[in-house]
């Protein structure tokens, strides 16, 4: 299986009595097709303005059914200061592709390493700026034919605060652990 997706990282920054936390989140989307099947095109936009009409996205879908990778107008920040704030919003978003099985060992394993390496395609949203991601399959049906057209969406926030600021370690994170960087495995296990 191909998979296509779009990953954002996010920090959740929580003040209270106790101090200050800074916990990681992580969203992901994709679809998956089968390998070197020219009938599905998958394709992703990493990064667009939502609060824009979405004219420049609109225009390259409609041209041939796909999306075109996109790098957001104006200053960037580096990755690193990537945070989230209940007043400012700074995410980045990166564009995912592995070519292993999606729902075995190594696609999860190699989706995971894309996502490792996310800097290469990374954008990072201004503060106060809010960013989304997109993914597109495009698939040739014939007449009378049926295709199966699949999409996963996950979200990885292993850490949990209630009111005193005490941390809790959500149970899923045995198994992803607590860095909240597996949403790609998510979305595809």
């Amino acid at each position: 299986q191909e998979v296509v997706g779009v990953q954002m990282v996010q920090r959740v920054v929580t003040d209270t009595e106790e101090g200050r936390f800074v916990d990681p989140l992580s969203f992901a989307i994709a679809s998956n097709a089968p390998k070197d099947d020219p009938s599905h095109v998958l394709s992703s936009w990493t990064a667009f303005d939502t609060s824009s009409p979405g004219d420049d996205i609109w225009a390259a879908f409609s041209h041939d059914g796909t999306l075109l990778p996109h790098l957001p107008p104006g200053p960037s920040v580096p990755s690193s200061a990537s945070s989230l704030r209940s007043s400012s919003l700074r995410s980045s978003t990166s564009s995912l592709r592995s070519s292993g099985s999606g729902s075995g060992p190594e696609g999860k394993a190699a989706m995971a390493e894309e996502a490792r390496r996310r800097g290469r395609e990374s954008n990072v949203s201004e503060k106060g700026k809010a960013i989304g991601g997109a993914v597109a399959h495009k698939v040739r049906v014939e007449a009378g034919g049926k295709e199966r057209v699949v999409f996963g969406m996950s979200w990885d926030h292993p850490i949990v605060r209630f009111g005193s600021g005490k941390g809790y370690v959500r149970h899923y994170a045995q198994f992803f652990g607590p860095l909240g960087s597996q949403a790609p495995r998510l979305c595809v296990d």
